[in-house]
C-alpha cells in the first residue's frame, strides 16, 4: 500500500515504543521487516510507506527458526539479568543514601544536642549570676536598712533616757523644793533634817566614837590645836 506522511512526520517504523518490558519475537520482526522495506521503498522506489501490518508471521526454515528463538531467548535473559542488575544497582544506591542521611541525620541531631547543652549551661550561668548579684544587692539593702533602724533606735534611747533624765532631775527638784518647804514649817521636820544630814554623814564608818565636850570646842572658833598640844 502507497502513501505518504506530512511535513514534519515521522514513520511509524521509526517512532521509538515505549520500550515494553520483554517484546515478542513476531513484533522484533515486524518492527525490523517495516523499517527495511521503508528504507527500500523509499530509497529505490520513491515511496513513503506508512504501516504494514502482518497477521500471521512464519519462517520457512526451521534452522533459522531455532536460531532466531535461541537468539531471542538469550536476549530476553540478558535484558532480565540486566534488569536485576540494574535493580540491585538501585537498592544499593538508595540504601547508600538512607545510610548517608541517616548518619546526616545523627550528627544533626549530635550537632543541635551539644548546642542544647551549651545553650542550657549559658543560661544555667546567666540566671546563677543574676541571682548572686540580686542576692548580694537584697543582703546590702537589709544590711543598710538594719543600720538605719539601729541608728534610729539608738537615737530613740538616747532621746527617751535624755527625757527620763530631766523628768527626773525635775521631780527630784520638786521633792527638795516640798521637802524643804515641809522641814522649814516645823521644830520637829527641822530635826529631823538635821538627823538625815548626820546619817549621811555617816554612811560608811565602821566605828563612832563620842568625845564628851568636843562639840563645844569646835563651836569656839578662837580654840586652836597645834602638833605640840597633841
Amino acid at each position: 500500500r502507497k502513501g505518504g506522511l506530512g511535513a514534519g512526520q515521522t514513520p511509524q517504523s521509526q517512532i521509538e515504543p515505549p520500550a515494553p518490558s520483554a517484546p515478542s519475537f513476531q513484533q522484533k520482526v515486524h518492527d525490523e521487516f517495516l523499517k527495511e522495506l521503508h528504507d527500500y521503498a523509499r530509497k529505490e522506489l520513491g515511496v513513503e510507506i506508512s504501516n504494514i501490518r502482518i497477521n500471521d508471521l512464519r519462517i520457512a526454515s526451521d534452522a533459522l527458526a531455532n536460531n532466531i528463538a535461541k537468539e531471542a531467548i538469550k536476549i530476553a535473559e540478558q535484558e532480565a539479568e540486566y534488569r536485576m542488575l540494574q535493580k540491585e544497582a538501585d537498592i544499593r544506591t538508595v540504601r547508600a543514601n538512607n545510610i548517608a542521611l541517616e548518619t546526616k541525620i545523627k550528627a544533626q541531631a549530635q550537632a543541635d544536642e551539644k548546642m542544647i547543652l551549651i545553650q542550657a549551661d549559658n543560661d544555667a550561668t546567666i540566671a546563677k549570676a543574676k541571682a548572686n548579684a540580686e542576692a548580694v544587692e537584697i543582703s546590702a539593702k537589709a544590711d543598710k536598712h538594719a543600720k538605719i533602724l539601729a541608728h534610729e533606735a539608738a537615737a530613740t534611747g538616747i532621746l527617751t533616757r535624755a527625757k527620763a533624765e530631766k523628768d527626773a532631775r525635775v521631780l527630784h527638784g520638786e521633792g527638795d523644793e516640798k521637802y524643804a518647804k515641809m522641814v522649814s514649817a516645823t521644830t520637829l521636820g527641822s530635826r529631823l533634817a538635821e538627823l538625815a544630814v548626820q546619817k549621811d554623814t555617816l554612811k560608811g564608818l565602821g566605828k563612832v566614837a563620842y568625845v564628851p565636850g568636843l562639840p563645844t570646842l569646835l563651836k569656839n572658833t578662837d580654840f586652836v590645836v597645834t602638833p605640840k598640844d597633841l
